[in-house]
């Protein structure tokens, strides 16, 4: 009685071997820290803009919930089904805080 040979499952040591695994890897781990980056970067921006404090509180003030974006960028790039959905799962929020802070430089007066 034959049996059938199993699927080799994505995590296998020949799928890590080949270098679209890789690339996806460095990706992702790319989309961690650079996205993950700017994307707090412009969460403390905005949150500082927002808050409408003196500029010393404003800023410690956008820390914290930039560390927390950090974070999450980091924990969802490697969390993604895909490296493009980690992308775009970081590009959207970033692209969001963007568009606050050039609606706050341009409407405020």
């Amino acid at each position: 009685m034959p049996t059938a040979s199993p699927t080799p499952s994505p995590y296998s040591r020949a799928a890590r071997a080949r270098p679209g695994y890789r690339r996806a890897v460095a990706s992702r781990a790319l989309a961690a820290t650079a996205g993950g980056y700017a994307l707090a970067a412009l969460c403390a921006a905005a949150v500082a803009l927002l808050s409408g404090a003196p500029r010393d509180e404003a800023i410690a003030l956008a820390v914290l919930p930039a560390l927390v974006a950090q974070i999450a960028a980091a924990v969802w790039a490697f969390w993604a089904a895909s490296a493009t959905r980690a992308w775009l799962g970081i590009a959207a929020p970033a692209a969001v805080f963007g568009v606050i802070i050039v609606w706050i430089q341009h409407f405020a007066a």
